[in-house]
């Protein structure tokens, strides 16, 4: 039977990705709640294409007390997945990225202050053991 790759944590490589942009990145709302911060999440995706890769759905919610800050880091982490295509980020060989849905305005109903959410299809290399 031929190898079949180990996949990496994904949330934990966004945040990890993430990490330069000017506002925490998290996989949940921090506690205690800043004002401005990213929230990424695995929501699903296709899964393995073949023995050593496979297609991921993200999806990064940004949150800030206007609309217009949300919005704006929103573009920013848009900006920062988009550079990783064709890379190699963390440890980590991104093939593509797809936009499945631009950032859109989208309130929380339990949050306070704006929220905008974006996904994305990342197809990543794994790792042969």
């Amino acid at each position: 039977m031929a190898d079949v790759a180990a996949f990496v944590d994904v949330e934990a490589w966004l945040v990890a990705t993430l990490a330069g942009l000017p506002d925490r990145v998290a996989t949940r709302i921090p506690t205690p709640r800043p004002e401005r911060f990213h929230r990424v999440l695995v929501t699903g995706g296709p899964g393995r294409q073949n023995r050593i890769s496979e297609v991921v759905t993200i999806s990064i919610e940004s949150y800030a007390p206007t609309e217009t800050a949300a919005q704006q880091m929103a573009q920013a982490a848009r900006s920062a997945i988009n550079a990783t295509q064709g890379r190699e980020v963390a440890g980590v060989h991104v093939k593509t990225v797809t936009e499945d849905s631009r950032p859109g305005n989208l309130p929380s109903p339990t949050v306070p202050g704006s929220r905008y959410v974006q996904s994305f299809s990342i197809h990543l290399r794994g790792v042969l053991s």
